[in-house]
């Protein structure tokens, strides 16, 4: 028996009240062949289950073209090698057993240098010859790398820096590295020592004469708002920069514009707004332009730019926090649609076939057990998948998954979905936001809701319990040790943090200590999370605005922006799609009643969203 399956969703539809019943039907879904036919000769990657072997980089165009529904795939953990004939899965399966014997030793071996000359003859049909290493090239490939440090030479760089401050040097300032004037700018603790640079700068007749100092100076007078003065300066600065064709100009407009819309000068912002919003060069604030146009336009009446700016953000934009903020209320009908849809995948490309070998060899390791070699091997794709299907592109997202590379899965499928709107289902998003299996008795002892800790942990490690950063954070929440041992009150090895239990214990007891700090403000617990509550504390005096996004997209570390943006995204699409019962906001301490065991109707969603985040509510 087939079944009908509704395929993908369009972008702006998924997004937007309007046009949420507009689907793409599928054809029928291809079913599981019962029978195999056997060849007495080994073959090559071939899709089709009744198809005969040949050369191993020969695949047919009926087997490239064989799609399968992404949920089927999953469900019944399906690879390609399961429509391959039984020969060329003993074939595959052999080899696959034979290379992670080799690997496993040292690279001199008698059978290693044996594999390396059998990879050098033309008749070698040995899917894993390209990663087998020479001992010399492994040698130079672990070779020690230098680890930099600070030299005198630096520190003299410094000290000029300094003298051409002083002296209010504009040619010479101008012409010093962004790194260096952005160092030494760093140290200086009152507006009083810049004041004559500064005054250099604006009186400065000739246009974008310093617009890189310009921009750095505004970004330094920022440190001392909230004063009205210093806000005018900042101004000032940035609007000195943010006409010219320099590198940091963009930011400049950025944050003009966000101090304009700050002294409800909308207006004025409007011009740099689209400027941002259009240009290709400022793609990393096009969507917070348009918000913000939509914004400005609505508080001057201008109905046609305000739906033209949101159907912008909803067609380029369909997973940016600043879409989904006012698609809250929305979500019984985005859940409604999304039910029962699917996305295709393609086992194998037929555009870059010579990509299918590969593809086939990390099905075999899978199949034998060796994720982490099949992890290593998917990641010698990388951008050669650029311009394959789409639909083949997802399925090695799926093995991604297969194998526990969660970074690199939800890095393909981030410009995936964002390229490929049609591939937006039901499964492809339950794909891209797993609902790993965390223990929720410790969330909920914490009074924490789990899609919260859901999302903070995909951001934080990607799900990976080994994750360390370069600045020591280790595990799911990436707890740092001193924050462990201050949290514990006792000693915590680094070992300690591996585990995913203890891991997830003092991080959550950590975030609902931010969370009661901050009187159960997810955005500013989020942002004290990433950044340290000193940071939150300066901005939240910096920044005294009452609108939500306004403040978020003030905050002047990216870093932090990004990571209370992506979390809240995060939570929106986990609120949608598992109907598992969030618990009631953010209390710190729960009763029975606040933790419910029914599942949670879907028109209480956006509720919760508000209750949790203040973003949806803005």
């Amino acid at each position: 028996m087939t079944q009908q399956r509704r395929i993908g969703i369009s972008a702006s539809c998924l997004l937007c009240a309007a046009g949420l019943a507009t689907l793409i039907t599928s054809n029928e879904a291809f079913g599981l062949s019962a029978k195999r036919q056997v060849s007495e000769t080994v073959s090559a990657p071939s899709l089709s289950p009744a198809a005969s072997v040949s050369a191993p980089n020969d695949t047919s165009e009926q087997a490239s073209n064989r799609l399968q529904p992404l949920s089927r795939v999953m469900d019944r953990s399906l690879t390609g090698l399961d429509f391959e004939s039984p020969d060329y899965q003993s074939w595959v399966r052999t080899k696959a057993e034979q290379y992670a014997t080799l690997i496993a030793k040292s690279p001199q071996t008698p059978a290693m240098i044996t594999a390396l000359a059998e990879c050098q003859t033309q008749n070698t049909r040995h899917p894993f010859c390209q990663f087998l290493e020479n001992p010399a090239a492994a040698k130079k490939r672990l070779g020690d790398i230098p680890h930099s440090t600070l030299t005198r030479k630096k520190r003299q760089k410094f000290r000029v820096i300094d003298a051409m401050i002083a002296k209010a040097n504009l040619k010479g300032l101008e012409a010093a590295s962004d790194r260096d004037v952005r160092a030494t700018l760093r140290k200086y603790r009152s507006f009083k020592s810049l004041k004559k640079l500064t005054d250099a700068v604006l009186s400065d007749a000739e246009s974008c004469k310093s617009p890189k100092l310009s921009y750095l100076l505004g970004a330094k007078t920022e440190e001392f708002l909230p004063d009205l003065e210093m806000r005018q300066t900042a101004t000032a600065l940035y609007l000195k920069s943010a006409d010219c064709d320099h590198l940091l100009s963009p930011q400049a407009k950025y944050r003009l514009s966000l101090l304009l819309i700050w002294a409800g000068e909308c207006p004025k912002a409007l011009p740099y707004l689209q400027q941002l919003a259009y240009t290709i060069e400022t793609k990393d604030y096009r969507s917070r332009a348009l918000f913000w146009k939509a914004e400005c336009s609505q508080k001057a009446g201008e109905e046609e730019t305000v739906a033209s700016a949101k159907r912008r953000l909803q067609e380029k934009h369909p997973f940016s926090l600043h879409t989904l903020v006012g698609q809250s209320d929305s979500i019984p009908q985005i859940r409604s649609v999304l039910e029962g849809t699917d996305s295709m995948v393609r086992f194998r490309s037929a555009i870059q076939p010579e990509l299918n070998e590969l593809v086939a060899s990390t099905e075999a390791l899978i199949a034998t057990g060796k994720d982490r070699i099949a992890e290593k091997i998917l990641g010698a794709l990388g951008s050669q998948m650029d311009d394959t299907e789409p639909e083949f592109q997802l399925y090695v997202a799926y093995l991604l998954n297969r194998v526990g590379d969660f970074l690199g899965k939800f890095r393909l499928m981030s410009q995936l979905l964002h390229d490929n709107p049609n591939l937006v289902s039901w499964s492809s998003l339950a794909l891209y936001y797993p609902r790993s299996d965390l223990n929720t008795d410790i969330v909920k002892k914490a009074g924490l809701d789990e899609f919260l800790v859901l999302s903070l942990i995909r951001q934080e490690s990607a799900f990976n319990q080994n994750a360390h950063s370069r600045a020591g954070a280790r595990g799911l929440m990436q707890v740092m040790p001193a924050t462990a041992r201050l949290i514990e009150r006792r000693r915590i090895s680094t070992r300690d943090l591996y585990n995913p239990e203890i891991n997830m214990k003092i991080g959550s007891k950590y975030f609902a200590f931010l969370l009661k700090k901050y009187n159960g403000d997810a955005e500013l617990a989020l942002a004290a999370y990433n950044a340290g509550p000193k940071r939150v504390e300066e901005w939240m005096k910096r920044y005294p605005v009452e609108n939500r996004m306004l403040f978020l997209d003030l905050v002047p570390f990216r870093e932090t922006r990004e990571y209370v943006a992506s979390i809240a995204r995060n939570f929106f699409w986990y609120s949608l799609l598992y109907s598992e019962p969030l618990t009631s906001g953010t209390q710190l301490a729960p009763t029975a009643s606040d933790v419910p065991g029914a599942k949670q109707a879907a028109d209480s969603f956006p509720g919760s969203l508000r209750n949790v985040f203040k973003l949806f509510g803005t």
